[in-house]
């Protein structure tokens, strides 16, 4: 019992440090709340329990326990890719049979890889994938998606939570466009690519970013971000993750945007990525638009409803 208990206590300690660090008390504050899960989870639920994961980047608080996404609770197992042994995020990690992801559970398998290439990790070995504020890390990720995809079972689900700009430090910075993601992807870009260092450095909201305390501090840390991965490369709202998806073949089961910042999106990997039906998830009239709490989402969205009913 003193065993379970202690296990228990280090894994909240683990994960409300990684909370602290990306969003300071108030985000502290909001891991105390129980939260009623999403609609969502309840619909992929019953492909999800009993199945094996990889996650990007985790743990996630979201994923857990009396959050809005508990995937963790229903799940078999989950493993983790971490870029390096020490990082921002997690502190200090071990490659081994060491991935906290639930009290309850035996440890998932830790990699210590990157999440951008998971090459060691053999093909089709997981049923769904999850990925919650990683791919915005990451300088390409069209590349990254596809290699996912490869490790993906057919059939797999990815669960793939991404920030919104409106609702965080980025919500200075224009939305990236698909035509960059696509060209970054066509160049190779690597992770220690520097092209929207400049942007970056002029727009980025000190403000609302509680992990630094100066813009000199903060430059710092952009200049070693190969090192640190803390940039955002690109810049999200909800219909740029849904051509990416889209793009790299998925067909797109659920999209949301939720505040603080987050959106959420489901899509499965198919047989026949051709035969696939995303444009309802395309549509300027699309329901995430008009449902979203993001200004930015919702622009055009009023007057082309109302062109629709004359």
């Amino acid at each position: 019992m003193i065993a379970r208990e202690l296990k228990k206590v280090y894994w909240h300690s683990r994960t409300l440090l990684k909370v602290y660090r990306a969003q300071g008390l108030k985000g502290l504050r909001e891991q105390f709340v129980s939260r009623e899960p999403l609609d969502i989870f309840f619909k992929l639920k019953p492909w999800l329990e009993g199945k094996c994961g990889l996650e990007m980047g985790g743990p996630t608080p979201m994923f857990a326990r009396r959050q809005a996404l508990p995937i963790y609770t229903i799940a078999k197992r989950v493993d983790n890719c971490n870029f390096q042994e020490n990082t921002f995020w997690q502190g200090q990690v071990v490659e081994g049979p060491f991935f906290r992801f639930d009290w309850r559970k035996r440890p998932g398998h830790q990699y210590v890889i990157e999440a951008a290439n998971p090459e060691r990790i053999p093909s089709a070995s997981y049923d769904f994938i999850l990925s919650s504020h990683n791919i915005e890390h990451l300088a390409n990720p069209i590349s990254a998606l596809y290699r996912w995809l490869r490790i993906l079972r057919e059939d797999g689900w990815l669960v793939l939570v991404v920030p919104h700009k409106d609702g965080t430090f980025d919500h200075r910075r224009p939305v990236t466009s698909l035509r960059h993601l696509i060209q970054d992807h066509v160049n190779q870009v690597n992770e220690d690519d520097t092209t929207h260092l400049a942007e970056i450095l002029s727009l980025h909201d000190l403000d609302r970013d509680k992990s630094v305390q100066s813009f000199e501090e903060f430059r710092d840390v952009a200049m070693r971000n190969v090192l640190e991965r803390r940039l955002h490369h690109h810049v999200f709202d909800t219909m740029l993750v849904m051509q990416l998806l889209d793009y790299v073949g998925l067909e797109i089961f659920h999209a949301v945007a939720i505040k603080p910042f987050h959106i959420i999106a489901v899509a499965k990997k198919v047989s026949k990525p051709n035969g696939r039906n995303n444009r309802v998830f395309l549509s300027p009239r699309a329901e995430f638009r008009r449902n979203s709490p993001f200004p930015s989402d919702r622009v055009g969205t009023e007057h082309e409803t109302k062109s629709v009913g004359r």
